[in-house]
């Protein structure tokens, strides 16, 4: 028994998880004593045992006399092997109530009004071995307010197993290799009544054991098979179909995740366990219409049969343990072009900006990899290896090259240099990567990019603008006209002779360029603004064209969901609660990196006023909900900016 002690237990219902038990919840918790010497409170709330394994337990901290913000800071010891606790939703419940008294002095009636904030903040505690843990004490803190609430012990029992459930979760039998994507598929077979099933939940070490690629979202008309994280639940797009072994027909729900190994070695991997509630009795709901003999059957078609979870039990599937072995890619025959590429089939293709240049002159180089692979995470190899750019004939960019990954191609960027007028092209660069399927090297080389390079340009004395000596313009003019009809036919080679290369250093020349429009100071200053403005508006205008397509299309997203929360306000109250839960869920999809502890408070606010069993047609819509719900789209934007 794992009640608090000074407090009654309270009998569980069956319906924990439904959606119309939120106003139930409440009186499945216990409240234990806050500790003395603290102005706040601080209370504990469980719901009634038994509690069993892999089956999280809400267990709910109560803080009385804190302000509505910041949110509280809670801290906790920890945590013993085998039990988790996972951060669900916090909360704050402010109510305002005012009282007309009478002054014990004057006689005359005064106004008092009270104001009362409890934060609730909710946790998921879930073991995964049987025994008794203690969770706590919990300590709050906001500012120079703090209470605490003493620990308190969970003992968690073993589930009884199922005859017609089970559970696999099918590793590769051979060795994988480092950042190789490997297809991890989880079954779960059922042959009992499907439509029986209130609460299925899945649970694999594997999956907080390795990385994972990102899930797909699943299609509204698709199965889903949910899977336990410490993250949280995820739901994966599944296959469903009807398979017969051992005399039982079972229901057959397939899905496939892609599981990134680490460092080599050899993994064991706990058995994966699903647990389901059935329901052995059903409880219907009666219809208003019943009594006068018609409408009812009406009714139930277009509401549903009214049937609601009246008992249910608890059992479970478990698979066997599995070995996932990682091993190092082979030192021997390892290309000097291979930088971690895995997969199958990889292509390399080079392209130039331009062909024809001077040395010196800048070349921009674009490399495309395709392949099936690690290609979000590759990375380039060495560009001067495998007769690839000689650095002493090319000016090479230094540090790693970051590429971008889109529509299954990573493409680099990277600005290279001609050193020799001798280069005639850009050679083929070479790509290796370890396919696994063979367990061996391949190696992918791009085409050659041919080239022309002229030498750079020299200035030569005879292209100086320099001062002349003076000379009468007349006899300048006579001087060239006879210097042109006596010279040869034959070019000339240049001459230094005339030049003047004297630097001059009278200030008043130097800033003049003998023209008298360009003197005004006027002119110079709006050209340099103007020269301003262009370098900024290019800049702009870069940073602008550098935006990837996914962050155009992400921002779009917020926005959109930003005017439905809007809209809200002016539509009755069950349409603008579902239109904000809706908004809502989909930013928290959208922004998986963003906090979704306010989210999923006003999500279950709306959610109590959709399902409200009776008066939700004249109830009023807070606008204070709208506002809230706009914050949380604010916060998610800053935060995933």
């Amino acid at each position: 028994m794992c009640t608090p002690k000074g407090a009654a237990p309270i009998s569980s219902p069956s319906c924990w998880n439904g959606p119309n038990c939120l106003g139930l919840a409440v009186l499945l918790f216990v409240f234990a004593r806050g500790v003395a010497g603290f102005s706040q409170q601080a209370q504990l709330a469980v719901e009634n045992p038994p509690y069993y394994i892999q089956e999280p337990v809400l267990l709910r901290v109560v803080l009385q006399d804190f302000e509505e913000s910041p949110q509280p800071e809670i801290e906790y010891p920890t945590l013993p092997d085998g039990v988790r606790v996972q951060l669900q939703s916090a909360s704050p419940k402010v109510s305002r109530s005012v009282q007309i008294v009478q002054d014990s002095i004057t006689g005359a009636p005064r106004m008092s009004e009270q104001r009362t904030v409890v934060w609730q903040i909710d946790y998921l505690v879930t073991a995964t071995k049987i025994g008794e843990y203690s969770v706590g004490p919990f300590s709050a803190k906001q500012a120079n307010r703090q209470a605490r609430a003493e620990a308190i012990t969970l003992s968690f029992e073993d589930v009884p197993r199922d005859a017609d459930m089970r559970i696999h979760v099918i590793l590769p039998a051979k060795p994988v290799y480092p950042d190789q994507r490997v297809a991890v598929t989880i079954q779960w077979w059922y042959a009992g009544d499907v439509e029986a099933i209130d609460k299925l939940r899945i649970y694999s070490p594997v999956f907080d054991q390795f990385r994972f690629l990102p899930d797909s979202r699943p299609d509204r008309q698709a199965a889903v098979l949910p899977i336990e994280t410490k993250e949280g639940q995820v739901g994966l797009a599944a296959t469903a179909r009807r398979e017969t072994e051992d005399g039982k027909t079972f229901t057959v729900v397939t899905a496939v995740r892609t599981l990134i190994p680490g460092e080599p070695g050899t993994y064991a991997v706990e058995p994966a366990m699903a647990t389901v509630r059935k329901v052995t009795r059903w409880r219907r709901d009666s219809s208003p219409f019943d009594d006068f003999g018609f409408g009812s059957g009406l009714l139930r078609d277009f509401m549903g049969e009214g049937r609601r979870p009246a008992q249910t039990q608890l059992t479970r599937a478990i698979d066997t343990a599995r070995t996932l072995v990682v091993k190092p890619f082979p030192e021997q025959s390892r290309p000097a072009s291979f930088a971690g590429a895995v997969g199958a089939g990889f292509a390399i293709d080079v392209s130039a900006d331009r062909t024809v240049v001077r040395v010196g002159d800048p070349i921009t180089l674009t490399v495309a990899v395709r392949g099936e692979g690690n290609l979000e995470d590759l990375a380039l190899p060495p560009l001067t290896v495998e007769g690839g750019l000689d650095p002493q004939r090319f000016r090479l960019p230094s540090g790693e090259l970051a590429g971008t990954f889109a529509e299954g191609t990573k493409r680099f960027v990277l600005p290279v240099r001609v050193e020799d007028e001798n280069v005639s092209e850009i050679p083929a660069l070479s790509l290796s990567w370890f396919d696994p399927a063979k367990e061996g090297y391949q190696t992918a080389q791009s085409k050659p990019i041919a080239l022309r390079v002229l030498p750079a340009k020299i200035v030569s004395a005879a292209d100086v603008v320099s001062k002349t000596p003076s000379v009468a313009p007349k006899a300048a003019a006579t001087a060239s006209a006879a210097a042109t009809s006596s010279a040869p036919s034959a070019p000339r080679a240049p001459s230094l002779s005339g030049a003047d290369l004297v630097i001059e250093r009278d200030p008043v020349v130097l800033l003049s360029d003998g023209r008298r429009a360009w003197t005004d100071w006027t002119w110079q200053v709006g050209l340099y603004l103007a020269g301003a403005a262009a370098i900024i508006w290019a800049w702009v205008d870069r940073r602008r064209r550098e935006v990837p397509l996914e962050v155009v299309r992400h921002r779009k997203m917020l926005r959109l969901h930003r005017r439905e929360l809007v809209r809200a306000r002016q539509l009755a109250p069950r349409e603008a609660a579902a239109t904000i839960a809706a908004a809502l869920r989909s930013l928290s999809a959208e922004n998986p990196q963003a906090s979704r502890v306010a989210a999923e408070s006003i999500i279950a606010e709306c959610e109590s006023l959709l399902y409200a069993p009776a008066g939700a047609e004249t109830q009023i819509l807070d606008q204070s909900l709208v506002d809230r719900a706009l914050a949380v789209a604010d916060q998610m934007a800053k935060e995933c900016a």
